[in-house]
């Protein structure tokens, strides 16, 4: 029997970072095209296949956006393909699995009409089954529908867009009340954080921001939702640690010395929050070692924040992984009046890894793999500073 959640399983992979997956080993030869398969175990065998070889050798955002190029078109045609196969539930679903998602990959790098997706959430309605992929299907649209507005944002011009941010804005609550209570807000709110930043960038408006985040804010700790107290921190923090605020840092050393965020004044410098116990931050960590060992010469200046562990893992982890910058332990640090630097900047997640400009600002965030490559290969390559 062909495991019909293969592909959706390693597209959810995929969007959390470039981690290795595999394909499940297929028993159907793969065909020599998309029209040679008639089958569903055919195409499933076609598009699995055409996924796996377009994921080989993703280094930069390059390969990303090859990936997308060329499994994007197979897996739309294949989904499409597979939905007009009918069949039972379970392969209508995938059908319906790899449309969205391939559709989603493919409308990061060409315009797509935000009738595409509506179409496909009615055509999944009116089956009348599948509830929990109408919500795939509505989130993958509210994330096309960001991405279309940001394009419509311009100088002084807020008026003409404000009924479709508010909008969109509605939206993001309503699919975050799909996510029950407990749910943490770091999507979709964080969505319209981002759109809010660009239209007070636009029209030099600062207060829009913070008012659009204090009327989320009033959203997320209204009864509906059971644990208040985080989601307000979690957004609080979200919104110091968006690109172009202010960062700072402080705490104490592993060695149990005071930080001192001054020292890095006027340098670019990587923020790394990372643990022991953390399997994607020791994998990312090769990484980050030989951008250190290729730019600190340079002025590249790494700070690592063991977020949720303790000092002695640390330790180990500094021994292990060859990590000559420093490390804070948040264990060593508690006592601030800001508290420690995770919960301050409401770290969910970890690696979670910053780029910090010599101005003291955030230049980027959520960098893994090709984008921590290449965010830092832009401020010392493109910008010369290797002369």
């Amino acid at each position: 029997m062909f495991n019909k959640t293969t592909i959706f399983g390693l597209m959810i992979a995929y969007t959390i970072g470039f981690s290795t997956v595999i394909c499940a080993e297929q028993n159907t030869a793969v065909p020599a095209s998309l029209d040679a398969a008639t089958t569903f175990e055919e195409i499933q065998a076609y598009v699995e296949h055409a996924f796996t070889e377009s994921r080989k050798n993703l280094i930069t955002m390059e390969d990303q956006e090859r990936f997308y190029e060329t499994y994007s078109p197979i897996g739309i045609a294949g989904g499409r393909k597979i939905i007009a196969l009918g069949g039972d539930d379970e392969s209508v679903k995938y059908g319906y699995e790899i449309l969205l998602f391939a559709l989603d990959w493919y409308s990061s790098i060409h315009p797509v009409s935000m009738n595409e997706f509506e179409n496909i959430v009615e055509d999944i309605k009116k089956t009348g089954k599948f509830p929990e992929l109408i919500n795939v299907a509505r989130f993958l649209r509210f994330y096309h529908q960001c991405r279309l507005f940001t394009d419509k944002i311009s100088t002084n011009e807020f008026a003409a867009v404000q009924d479709e941010f508010n909008a969109i804005t509605t939206e993001a609550k309503e699919l975050l009340l799909l996510k029950q209570t407990k749910f943490s807000p770091s999507e979709p709110m964080t969505s319209v954080l981002n759109l809010a930043q660009k239209i007070s960038e636009a029209n030099d408006t600062p207060h829009f921001l913070d008012d659009v985040l204090e009327d989320l804010v009033r959203f997320l700790t209204s009864d509906r939702f059971e644990r208040k107290k985080e989601n307000e921190a979690f957004l609080r923090g979200y919104r110091r640690r968006m690109t172009g605020s202010p960062f700072e840092l402080w705490g104490k050393t592993v060695e149990g010395n005071d930080f001192n965020w001054a020292d890095y004044k006027d340098k670019i410098v990587l923020i790394d929050f990372t643990a022991y116990w953390c399997g994607p931050c020791r994998q990312e960590m090769p990484n980050i070692v030989e951008m250190y060992e290729k730019y600190h010469g340079k002025g590249l200046e790494i700070v690592c924040v063991g977020a949720g562990d303790t000092t002695d893992n640390l330790k180990k982890m500094i021994e292990e992984d060859r990590i000559a910058f420093t490390m804070i332990s948040e264990e060593l640090s508690k006592g601030d009046e800001r508290g420690i630097p995770s919960e301050y900047y409401g770290i969910r997640g970890i690696p979670d890894i910053f780029l910090i400009g010599k101005d003291g600002r955030i230049i980027t965030s959520r960098l893994r793999g090709p984008t921590l490559r290449d965010a830092i290969e832009k401020q010392f390559v493109d910008k010369g500073e290797q002369e």
